[in-house]
């Protein structure tokens, strides 16, 4: 599995070689060989805030670490509502 890539990334890598095919250019860009496989429940949880924090905030995104409910990602620009929705019993 040493130059395995995901189908997504082959689509990709296709694409921008098809892109940048006809420009004359040798140096196409290429999509990293070498990618971290996040093969464990909770693991993607625990990389996504800084070390030893609870929360992550930049100008697009505030993340917040729930203790049993994972992870609230609440973006700047989200424009989900739930006016109109009713949770019942």
């Amino acid at each position: 599995m040493e130059h395995y890539r995901p189908p997504i990334d082959q689509r990709i890598q296709a694409y921008l070689n098809d892109v940048f095919k006809d420009t004359g250019d040798k140096d196409i860009p290429q999509l990293p060989q070498q990618t971290l496989a996040v093969d464990r429940y909770g693991l993607a949880r625990e990389l996504s805030f800084p070390q030893d924090a609870n929360e992550f905030h930049n100008r697009e995104i505030a993340s917040y670490r729930l203790t049993n409910n994972g992870v609230l990602h609440n973006p700047i620009n989200d424009k989900r509502t739930t006016q109109g929705v009713f949770h019942g019993m």
